[in-house]
C-alpha cells in the first residue's frame, strides 16, 4: 500500500509508534526492516528502484547508526502519578527489562502523553504510528498513520525470513526484507494516508496530515536521563513501594492515635475536660467564691 508513493525522506519531520506493549525481541534489524518496509531508504530515489528493490534500502547497520524510528511508550513516573496509581496499568502495559537495557543506548523511546489534556492520568491501550513529512512550515504536512491492533513486536508485525540458501549471503550484505515473512498473530488495522504532493512548488491542497488527532501529544517528548518506562520490573518495584508508603501511613496513624490518647485531658464527673486551661478557669471560680463569702462575713459582724 505504502509502496505505490515515492516519500522523500529529506523532508521527514517525524516517525513514531505508540503501543502499550513492545515486543521482547525487538532489535536494530527488526526496526530497520520494519522502516524499509514503510518506504524509507538509505540513497534518494532513482530509476534503479524499478529494477532492483534492494537498492538503496534500510538496513540493520543503518538503523544502528541513525535511528529511524522513535517509539512512544510511558515513563514509570507517568504510571505512577495516574489518577489510580499503577493498578490499571497492570494489564495494559508490557514491556521487559532486557528489552529496555538493549534500546536505551539508542535513545529513541519517548513519552506517552495522553492527548487531549482529559485524558491524563488515565491509561491508554492504544497501537498508532505515525510517520510525517512537510516540506516548509508554510505547507501542509502528508504522510500516512496506522491505527489498528498491532504491537511493536516481531510477534504482531512478522519477521523478514531468508532461505537457508540465501541467509548467510543477506546477513553478510546486510539485508532485512527477506524472501517470507513469519507472522505469529492474526492483527487488523487501517492506514490514512496524505499523498506527497505531484509538485512541491504547487500550492494546490492535498489535504493535512496534522489534521488527524493522535491519542498521545505530538511531538512527543523524548525521555530524559532519569526517565525510565513503565517495565514489567518497574512497575513490581512501584507497587512494592506503594504498599510500603501504605504501611507506613498506617504505623502513623496508630502513632497519632495512640499520642492523642496519652494527651486527652482528664474529665470530670460532669464530662468535662479538666486540660490546662480548665484547671485555670477552676481557680479563679473558688477565688471568686472566697471573695464572696468574706464579703458575707464582714457584713454580719
Amino acid at each position: 500500500v505504502l509502496a505505490q508513493y515515492k516519500w522523500p525522506n529529506s523532508v521527514e519531520t517525524d516517525f513514531i509508534y505508540g503501543s502499550s506493549s513492545i515486543g521482547m525481541s525487538l532489535d536494530a534489524r527488526f526496526l530497520a526492516a520494519f522502516s524499509a518496509a514503510a518506504g524509507r531508504k538509505s540513497t534518494p530515489y532513482t530509476a534503479s528502484d524499478d529494477t532492483d528493490p534492494e537498492w538503496g534500502c534500510w538496513n540493520a547497520q543503518h538503523e544502528s547508526e541513525d535511528p529511524s524510528i522513535g517509539i512512544v511508550f510511558p515513563t514509570i513516573q507517568r504510571v505512577k502519578s495516574g489518577k489510580d496509581g499503577t493498578l490499571p496499568y497492570s494489564n495494559l502495559l508490557s514491556f521487559a527489562e532486557s528489552t529496555w537495557e538493549r534500546l536505551k543506548s539508542a535513545k529513541i523511546l519517548h513519552d506517552a502523553v495522553p492527548y487531549p489534556r482529559e485524558r491524563v492520568g488515565c491509561p491508554m491501550h492504544t497501537k498508532v504510528a505515525r510517520r510525517r513529512f512537510q516540506y516548509s512550515s508554510s505547507m501542509p504536512s502528508f504522510g500516512w498513520i496506522y491505527c489498528g491492533s498491532h504491537n511493536f513486536s516481531p510477534a504482531a508485525w512478522g519477521r523478514p525470513m531468508f532461505k537457508p540458501t540465501d541467509s548467510k549471503a543477506a546477513t553478510s550484505a546486510g539485508l532485512v526484507l527477506g524472501s517470507t515473512l513469519h507472522i505469529c498473530n492474526y492483527e487488523i488495522g487501517l492506514i490514512f494516508i496524505v499523498p506527497p504532493p505531484e509538485d512541491p512548488n504547487l500550492t494546490k491542497d492535498y489535504g493535512d496530515l496534522d489534521n488527524f488527532t493522535l491519542p498521545f501529544v505530538v511531538p512527543a517528548p523524548k525521555y530524559t536521563g532519569s526517565d525510565r518506562p513503565a517495565t514489567s520490573k518497574a512497575m513490581h518495584e512501584a507497587r512494592i513501594e506503594m504498599l510500603n508508603l501504605q504501611q507506613m501511613d498506617e504505623t502513623k496513624a496508630v502513632e497519632c492515635l495512640e499520642l492523642d490518647i496519652e494527651e486527652a485531658p482528664i474529665e470530670d464527673a460532669h464530662g468535662e475536660g479538666l486540660g490546662k486551661g480548665g484547671q485555670e478557669e477552676e481557680e479563679e471560680e473558688r477565688v471568686y467564691a472566697e471573695t464572696l463569702w468574706n464579703q458575707f462575713d464582714s457584713c454580719h459582724t
